[in-house]
């Protein structure tokens, strides 16, 4: 919900602090948006470039409890007006953007969110996330389901060593992404890099039930995945709040505005592979697998099963459970 290793690569410069019990990290990058044009050179196209930086807060009072606050601000770099670049306003690396956002006079996408993570017991780690791109405390309590409250959350449970048995690990997870949530009313600004989410891949407007199961013996590594979401789609050129690169002021009702709206689809997923280690320092492995995949709203009924194995050596992760 926060941040994930979903989007395409970015040039970004990090800074860790780490002190007593507390971690801190401050990240800036550069993201890149195809959707709008600047200028083009030699006929090749130079796409909108916009400018983030993040704070990570992280507090561990003690050694079963984990509280992490996160803050981001995010700011396209030029218009057809003037050329603005890195704003410098936004390099103090301990202060709240907010108030420096609103001093600016600037409309630029502010987020902020809160990671819990705590060791119920030998074995068990329950953890969530909630975070909020815009909301009123007023709207939020009368239920109208107002276009402007933009929020996610997620809660999960992780079992290890399940039963006693040595590396069987179980994950449970529940997450829900309110309509128009990591939109802007500058869609330049949008939580996005390469026409890609920077947080959850499916965007806004969904709710995804997640169960994992994973079991390796020595080198030999079973694992069985199932993803349940429900979301929905834009219809009839109308945005119902899941596409995430299109303005927020497209919203067509102003209340009345409910996760899943839209062309209702469900999506159900389930992944079995089984692998077997060769090289440890490059995850190369031999490996087969099956996916058994079904798409679902009133215009279609898709179902795929695919068979596959190789050879490979998996140095980054590639997701294909999402809509």
């Amino acid at each position: 919900m926060i941040l994930s290793d979903h989007s395409f690569y970015h040039p970004y410069f990090m800074i860790t602090t780490s002190f007593w019990k507390i971690k801190y990290v401050n990240l800036y990058s550069q993201f890149s948006h195809p959707d709008e044009i600047l200028y083009s050179t030699n006929g090749d196209p130079v796409y909108a470039k916009k400018y983030s930086t993040m704070h990570y807060l992280s507090f561990v009072p003690w050694k079963k409890l984990n509280i992490s606050l996160f803050e981001s601000i995010i700011w396209k770099t030029s218009d057809s007006l003037y050329t603005r670049g890195f704003d410098l306003s936004y390099l103090n690396p301990v202060i709240f953007y907010r108030p420096v956002e609103f001093n600016l006079g600037s409309g630029d996408n502010a987020m902020i969110g809160l990671n819990l993570r705590f060791t119920a017991g030998e074995g068990i780690a329950l953890y969530g996330q909630f975070v909020i791109d815009e909301f009123k405390i007023k709207e939020i309590t009368s239920g109208n389901g107002w276009a402007g409250n933009k929020y996610a959350w997620q809660a999960g449970v992780k079992s290890f060593d399940l039963f006693g048995i040595r590396n069987l690990n179980i994950q449970v997870e529940f997450n829900t992404i309110r309509p128009y949530m990591y939109t802007h009313f500058t869609t330049v600004q949008n939580y996005s890099n390469a026409k890609e989410p920077l947080a959850h891949p499916s965007g806004a407007n969904t709710k995804e039930a997640v169960a994992i199961a994973k079991y390796n013996y020595k080198r030999l590594y079973f694992n069985l995945k199932y993803v349940w979401s429900g979301f929905g789609l834009d219809s009839a050129g109308i945005s119902f709040g899941k596409d995430i690169f299109r303005s927020w002021s497209d919203h067509p009702n102003e209340y009345g505005n409910k996760t899943g709206q839209g062309l209702h689809t469900t999506l159900s997923q389930l992944d079995m592979s089984v692998s077997y280690l060769v090289n440890p320092s490059t995850d190369m492995n031999l490996f087969a697998s099956v996916t058994l995949r079904k798409e679902h709203n009133y215009k279609m009924d898709n179902r795929y099963a695919y068979f596959s194995f190789g050879f490979r050596t998996s140095l980054r992760n590639l997701y294909y459970d999402f809509y």
